[in-house]
């Protein structure tokens, strides 16, 4: 069963479709960034409100991990797509977050090495329960969500793969001073 939120999403565009454009900009690469860019700034009209739904480090204004780095062909793309756009686009693109409190992540494999050199898929969906204590200052019991600006603790990375050895299966920790808002659940539910 999938959430509200996402039916909420889908019967928008139904509603709107002829306002709004899906571009697929994902390839299956480590690296893909400045292939996302690319795809993006060609399809970017600055008279529509431009929205990319992205996940993890890609849209944040940073340079490629050592580990990402090490597994790209072409070394002059070092950097994530977000930096890209930023550099293109400077103030009209914004960055929000998402990140939550506790709740529960769906997986579609596992990782296996570092920066998940090998994946194994699996056919059904892993589903993994976190509460991720450094956020509990955050946590707002009158509301679902707030939309914040003052945030100072590391975000959690979740990829769409199971990292055996972390405590959440998350990939990595992040820094939040390269983006604009945290958009702070206070419980998410699986999809």
């Amino acid at each position: 069963m999938e959430s509200n939120i996402f039916f909420k999403i889908i019967k928008y565009i139904r509603k709107h479709k002829d306002r709004i454009t899906i571009i697929g900009i994902d390839n299956d690469k480590i690296d893909r960034d400045y292939d996302m860019y690319k795809i993006i700034i060609k399809n970017y009209k600055s008279s529509n409100i431009n929205f990319l739904w992205a996940s993890n480090n890609h849209i944040s204004d940073s340079k490629l991990s050592n580990d990402n780095f090490k597994y790209i062909k072409n070394k002059n793309h070092k950097w994530f797509l977000g930096h890209y756009l930023k550099k293109t686009l400077k103030d009209e693109y914004c960055i929000i977050l998402s990140q939550a409190y506790e709740g529960t992540n769906r997986f579609n494999g596992y990782c296996i090495g570092e920066n998940c050199i090998k994946r194994t898929w699996q056919l059904k969906y892993l589903y993994k329960k976190f509460k991720y204590d450094k956020n509990k200052k955050y946590v707002n019991e009158n509301k679902k969500y707030q939309l914040l600006t003052d945030y100072n603790e590391p975000l959690m990375l979740f990829s769409n793969s199971y990292y055996k050895g972390n405590k959440y299966g998350v990939q990595d920790y992040i820094n939040i001073n390269n983006f604009n808002y945290i958009l702070f659940w206070n419980k998410v539910h699986e999809l």
